[in-house]
């Protein structure tokens, strides 16, 4: 390790800020949550109940103290990877196959993402099994869980072929690689955002049209108001993975439509989902999802 450069030590020391960081942060919304636990915000009593409040916010605390114990290990399966210089070694591996340059890179980021997934499975079913089903949330059962786990496996592989293969020719071919590839990931961020409602989302839920009429068409007069023209308006079958309520926009111009949790529809009055989705418009109206994918 004496023989690293200075970048080197420059990246060791910014992922340790950024591990410092997040983990402060989440330690200092843990405490806000436990001094100020089912109390009823200034305004809103009698419109909030404090029991339930106060376990609203032992959720909270709960996860994020999980999600901050998750990120640590994974910094610091990365910071020892780094260290030990194991990365250079499977680099080195790879390369001694005598693979083509690009299918070498395939390889390199298939291993680490293989690994990178595996690590991730305890903790995913800790957060369904644990977390989740300890607040009355998770409805999942194990087959379904294993399912999706493995769709979502064979998803992500699909997609990280297509992604790296044409990076890693244009890092390899093209002095001005880092323009093209930057276009090119906004391409494809464009691309799986099209596509996504009409290919990818179908293969974990079943997506079909909000069956109250009254409703739908007072969710694409609010649309309307906001400046958004979608397809449709579709319900899915959420409530067999999870209690929890959601609504939501996706896809892109003919594939654009908004679809609600069949458990936001079963919980809520007409009124509040119409709130919902008016959060939901703030997004598309002030081009968040745009912004994000330049940035």
């Amino acid at each position: 390790m004496n023989g690293q450069g200075p970048i080197f030590w420059i990246f060791i020391a910014a992922m340790l800020v950024s591990a410092a960081l997040k983990w402060s942060l989440a330690a200092l919304n843990i405490g806000h949550l436990r001094k100020n636990a089912g109390r009823v915000p200034e305004g809103f009593e009698g419109e909030i109940d404090a029991g339930t409040l106060s376990r609203m916010s032992r959720y909270t605390a709960e996860n994020s103290r999980f999600s901050s114990l998750e990120s640590l290990f994974g910094s610091g399966l990365i910071l020892a990877a780094v260290l030990s210089g194991l990365f250079p070694r499977l680099s080195a591996r790879i390369d001694a196959a005598g693979l083509h340059p690009v299918a070498s890179g395939l390889v390199f980021f298939g291993i680490v993402g293989i690994a990178g997934a595996l690590l991730d499975i305890p903790f995913e079913a800790y957060r369904t099994f644990r977390i989740e089903r300890k607040y009355g949330f998770s409805t999942i059962t194990a087959k379904i869980w294993t399912a999706d786990l493995l769709k979502g496996f064979l998803v992500s592989a699909v997609l990280l072929v297509l992604l790296l293969t044409p990076l890693l020719f244009l890092i390899r071919y093209s002095d001005l690689w880092w323009l093209f590839s930057w276009a090119f990931i906004i391409a494809f961020q464009i691309l799986a955002l099209w596509l996504y409602p009409v290919v990818i989302a179908p293969l974990f839920n079943k997506y079909e049209p909000v069956r109250d009429e009254s409703l739908r068409e007072d969710i694409i007069a609010l649309s309307r108001k906001g400046g958004i023209h979608v397809e449709g308006v579709y319900q899915v079958d959420a409530a067999k993975r999870s209690r929890h309520s959601n609504a939501y926009f996706t896809g892109l111009g003919r594939t654009k439509r908004i679809v609600l949790f069949d458990t936001l529809l079963a919980s809520h009055s007409g009124a509040e989902i119409l709130a919902v989705l008016a959060h939901e418009i703030g997004h598309w109206t002030r081009k968040h999802v745009l912004k994000q994918i330049a940035y």
